[in-house]
């Protein structure tokens, strides 16, 4: 059982409507999300709806169950309780691969990047464009990274092994793979220790559009 679990959520996190009590065009339900593990109540009556467009921080004390109640949102843990529903459709995630299918991206706080491969070759791993041969299409695959690091704003040497990125630029390839899925939910959990935030303005433009 994941420390990070042992002081749950419990507050509703509800925000469902705009100032003037009018309803919005909601891309995320969650409603009376909870998980428990043996002897612990990690969250307990999540609701979170957020529009489309919309970017929210979800803050707390380390153990509160922020990372928990997202990686529930990408299928690595399924709830005990409660609905997940995107764009009013009911969701039931088996695994991250189906949180993936239904549009939903995340940038974990320890990277998943093989120092190796370059910027490209992490961005398509294990989904490489190809031909009608079976050939790589690498020129596509960079003109696509291309076209999302500068979604992003940000200039990225794609010729060099990824350990030879800042931490900073890394961590824009890790936002750049997530968008390469076509992610319509984007979820950043907390950045590596290590490392200094990327451009705030940045970030919140891209996810926003």
């Amino acid at each position: 059982m994941p420390a990070a679990a042992e002081r749950g959520l419990t507050w509703p996190l509800d925000m469902a409507a705009g100032s003037d009590g009018a309803a919005m065009d909601t891309i995320l339900k969650l409603e009376n999300i909870s998980k428990s593990f043996p002897g612990v109540k990690a969250l307990q009556g999540i609701h979170l709806d957020i529009a489309r467009g919309e970017i929210h921080a979800l803050l707390g004390e380390n153990g509160a169950g922020k990372s928990m109640l997202m990686k529930i949102l990408c299928g690595i843990y399924q709830p005990d309780e409660g609905t997940i529903t995107i764009e009013g459709e009911p969701r039931h995630f088996a695994n991250y691969h189906d949180a993936v299918a239904a549009g939903v991206g995340i940038v974990f706080q320890e990277f998943s990047l093989i120092p190796y491969l370059n910027a490209v070759e992490n961005i398509f791993l294990g989904r490489e464009m190809k031909n009608g041969l079976g050939l790589l299409e690498r020129g596509k695959m960079r003109r696509a990274a291309a076209e999302i690091f500068a979604r992003l704003g940000v200039s990225i040497d794609v010729s060099v092994p990824i350990r030879e990125l800042s931490v900073a630029q890394q961590q824009f390839v890790e936002i750049g793979k997530a968008l390469s899925l076509e992610a319509r939910i984007l979820i950043l959990d907390d950045r590596p220790r290590r490392s200094r935030p990327p451009k705030p303005s940045t970030c919140l433009r891209s996810c926003a559009t």
